[in-house]
C-alpha cells in the first residue's frame, strides 16, 4: 500500500513538473516573441508581391517602375511663407515660427509633408540604368545591402553587399556618364530645343564582383546595428535642399523584410556616411572622389 502511494506522489510530482516545465517554454517564447515586436523598425517593410512592379528574381517592369515603396517616400522640410504686412502684430516676436528680416519682412515657417515624387522618380531611373533589381517588392531568398551613390558632376555608382548561404560578395557598378532624366529638355549653342534621348542603354566604366570574408559581412552588420541605422527616418527633415552634392541610399534586403533611407551630403559622422565609406573602401571605387 505504501509502495502505491508513493508511486502515485512520484507520477503526480513528475506531471507537475512537466506542466511547469511546458509553461516555461510557452512564456518564454511568449515573451520572446514580444520583445522582438517591440525591437522592431518601425520604417521596415514587409514585400509587397506584386507582379505590377516586378518578377519574383526583382525584374522591374519597365523603366517607369518606382524601386522604392512610396508611402515611405514620405518628406518633411521647412517652408517660407510671407506674411502680409496687415497681419502682423508683436506677438508674433516672441513666436519661434516667425522671421523678421531687416526689411521688415515677417516669414512664417511651415513643415511641409509630402511624397517626394521627384526623388523617387530621378532614383528609380537611375537604378534603372544601373540595371538593379527592386529590392522592396519580392524576397529574393539572400541579404542584400545595397548603396547607391548619385553625385551632381559625376557618374552615378551601385555597390551590393550580398549573402546567399556561406558565400559573400561585393558588387559594384559604375555608369560611364551620368544619365539623362526623361522628358528633360535642354537648348544647343543654336538655340535648338532637344529632348533628351532615354533609350540608349549606358556602358558600365566599372561592373565587378568580389568575394568578401564572413568577418568583412559581419563588421558591417554589426556596424549597422551599432548606429541603429534601421530605426532612422528613411527622408528625415531637411533644413535645407542642395543642388550640389550627392545623394546616398541605403537600402537593407533580408527575410524579414525591406527598408531604406537618404540623406544628401552626409557628413562623416552620419551613420550613412560611415556605412557607405565601409562599403566603398571595400570596392572597386574606393578612389572615387567622396562628396
Amino acid at each position: 500500500m505504501l509502495s502505491q502511494n508513493s508511486d502515485s506522489v512520484t507520477k503526480k510530482g513528475i506531471l507537475v513538473r512537466f506542466i511547469l516545465y511546458v509553461c516555461w517554454i510557452i512564456l518564454y517564447w511568449t515573451q520572446s516573441a514580444f520583445c522582438q515586436r517591440v525591437a522592431e523598425s518601425p520604417f521596415k517593410v514587409s514585400f509587397t508581391q506584386s507582379a505590377a512592379v516586378s518578377d519574383e528574381s526583382g525584374t522591374p517592369k519597365n523603366s517607369e517602375t518606382w524601386y522604392f515603396p512610396a508611402e515611405k517616400f514620405i518628406d518633411s522640410s521647412q517652408v517660407l511663407t510671407r506674411v502680409p504686412k496687415t497681419q502682423v502684430n508683436d506677438s508674433m516676436r516672441a513666436n519661434p515660427s516667425y522671421i523678421f528680416t531687416s526689411g521688415d519682412n515677417v516669414f512664417q515657417r511651415k513643415v511641409k509633408t509630402r511624397i517626394d515624387t521627384f526623388r523617387l522618380n530621378w532614383f528609380s531611373y537611375y537604378l534603372y540604368k544601373l540595371e538593379e533589381p527592386v529590392l522592396y517588392n519580392y524576397s529574393l531568398n539572400k541579404d542584400v545591402y545595397r548603396l547607391t551613390w548619385i553625385r551632381s558632376f559625376h557618374p552615378p555608382v551601385v555597390i551590393s553587399l550580398e549573402k546567399k548561404g556561406s558565400k559573400v560578395r561585393l558588387f559594384t557598378k559604375m555608369l560611364t556618364k551620368l544619365p539623362e532624366l526623361p522628358g528633360h529638355r535642354y537648348t544647343s549653342r543654336n538655340g535648338t530645343i532637344h529632348v533628351a534621348d532615354t533609350s540608349d542603354r549606358i556602358p558600365f566604366k566599372i561592373n565587378t564582383v568580389r568575394k568578401l570574408t564572413k568577418r568583412d559581412y559581419q563588421e558591417f552588420t554589426h556596424l549597422i546595428s551599432k548606429l541603429k541605422a534601421l530605426y532612422i527616418s528613411p527622408l528625415g527633415f531637411r533644413n535645407s535642399i542642395g543642388t550640389d552634392g550627392s545623394e546616398w541610399i541605403l537600402e537593407t534586403h533580408r527575410s524579414d523584410g525591406y527598408y531604406f533611407f537618404v540623406r544628401w551630403s552626409p557628413t562623416g559622422d552620419q551613420p550613412l556616411r560611415i556605412l557607405g565609406d565601409y562599403l566603398l573602401d571595400l570596392s572597386d571605387v574606393k578612389k572615387e572622389m567622396r562628396y
